[in-house]
């Protein structure tokens, strides 16, 4: 199940990015050759009026084929992308970057809709993690329980939290959670139902085995969103709005984290660990995907605003480059000759090939190692 889900959000990040050049292009007057899903050999193919649509065998990628891409032609000059203006050809570089960024605002959007507009967040100590066979197991604790109350004692951290255990340590003492249901998001821990207070009883161990502590959990201090629905309207609105302002705020990210990722390549020689290819990518969606829907809409907005700003990278073989070439032609008059160009990007896609390659052959040493 989880293939069919990667390669539904895979082929959805490509056939919306395609599609923003393909529909510029169209509305542009320029003929666009071929619209294509994946990347040869075809699959399924099928010309309907001046295109051909076609689904390939290897579905990281698309492309679509424009006429007079990078020559000159001798027939139908005025629908070759070669002789448009600069404005043009500058409008159809950048449309699937564009694209992609319109998809996460509508992700996020549609995700706001559905969870509601957060509107306060409160701290709490968190369970990550319970071990097997531990006090806790035996008490029913869960991950993702916020507890709330030890004995007697509010608890309001993770440090308040492992205080108050060791002092019952021995001794068995009533444990508070709040279970109330959480949706995890890529930024957020969203609770949006009525709250699920629950109480159970454990005995922390005095002397537990080492690296388990007495209740033989992982907690930490996580925020917690709390969520607020509106008229439908209004919710319309605000949802919009929120959906606006996470795809800014997660397209600074990646720009943030692009940075670093090229500062450790040129000085440590090395890729960071938190940069993932598409094995990577997959391990995420295996696990989101066993968390539902919502935040597999989430993953989705920021998958596609990743794929928007690397595009739009002024790097040989991305969009970004293409369009720098049309800025430097428009603010030098002069035009860098098609057969150069074409090498460049030939060379820049084989460099960005092989570093997915090494990226990916990190992501599957990881898994197995």
């Amino acid at each position: 199940m989880t293939v069919i889900i990667f390669l539904l959000i895979l082929s959805i990040l490509i056939l919306i990015h395609e599609f923003g050049h393909f529909i510029v292009a169209k509305k542009a007057g320029v003929k666009v050759e071929e619209f294509a899903l994946g990347f040869p050999p075809r699959l399924i193919s099928k010309k309907i009026g001046e295109t051909r649509y076609s689904i390939n065998a290897l579905p990281i990628g698309g492309y679509v084929r424009l006429f007079g891409e990078d020559m000159p032609t001798e027939t139908e000059n005025h629908r070759s992308f070669f002789a448009q203006s600069l404005p043009v050809k500058l409008a159809v570089a950048l449309a699937g970057a564009f694209m992609n960024v319109v998809l996460g605002i509508i992700a996020f959007t549609v995700l706001y809709a559905n969870i509601g507009i957060p509107t306060s967040e409160t701290n709490y100590p968190v369970i990550l993690a319970v071990n097997p066979d531990s006090p806790a197991h035996k008490a029913n604790l869960k991950a993702l329980d916020r507890i709330i109350k030890i004995g007697d004692r509010e608890v309001k951290t993770d440090k308040e939290v492992k205080d108050a255990v060791v002092f019952y340590a021995g001794k068995q003492v009533q444990i508070t959670v709040d279970r109330t249901p959480l949706t995890l998001l890529s930024n957020l821990f969203v609770q949006k139902s009525a709250r699920e207070v629950v109480s159970v009883w454990a005995t922390p161990r005095a002397n537990p085995e080492a690296g388990q502590g007495p209740l033989g959990i992982a907690i930490d201090t996580i925020p917690v969103t709390q969520t607020t629905f509106y008229p439908f309207l209004e919710m319309v609105v605000k949802a919009s709005g929120r959906g606006v302002s996470d795809s800014i705020e997660f397209t600074r990210q990646i720009l943030f984290g692009l940075g670093n990722m090229v500062k450790n390549l040129v000085v440590q020689k090395q890729v960071p660990e938190d940069v993932s290819g598409p094995v990577g990518i997959y391990q995420i969606v295996n696990v989101v995907a066993k968390t539902g829907w919502l935040p597999l809409l989430s993953l989705l907005g920021v998958l596609s605003l990743n794929l928007a700003v690397i595009n739009a990278l002024p790097f040989p073989g991305l969009d970004g480059a293409r369009a720098l070439f049309v800025i430097i032609h428009g603010a030098t008059g002069r035009k860098i000759a098609p057969a150069v160009e074409r090498n460049i990007h030939y060379a820049g896609i084989v460099l960005l090939i092989l570093l997915v390659l090494l990226i990916s052959i990190r992501d599957v040493a990881r898994l197995f190692g």
